[in-house]
């Protein structure tokens, strides 16, 4: 993750499912195997799971048509499946 601004670009892998709630969850994998889990609500909240912590920032779609999520930790985008 990095402070707000430019990111800087990584080969992630993005999976799309839906979860028992009924809600879709994109996965977000790193290279290094890092996995992320996002839920994206509809008033721009976002939830993520990380290694077992539940962390709440907003998200928007960008310029590029990828989803930015902020955190009070810091940033980062991922391209959503087609």
């Amino acid at each position: 993750m990095q402070r707000e601004g430019s990111l800087i670009g990584n080969r992630c892998n993005v999976t799309q499912r839906v979860n028992v709630n009924g809600d879709r969850v994109f996965d977000v994998i790193e290279p290094s195997g890092l996995k992320r889990s996002v839920v994206l609500w509809e008033n721009n909240e976002v939830e993520v799971f990380l290694e077992g912590e539940r962390y709440i920032g907003n998200w928007r779609m960008d310029d590029d048509g990828d989803v930015r999520v902020s955190l009070p930790g810091g940033t980062f985008a991922f391209t959503p499946p087609s």
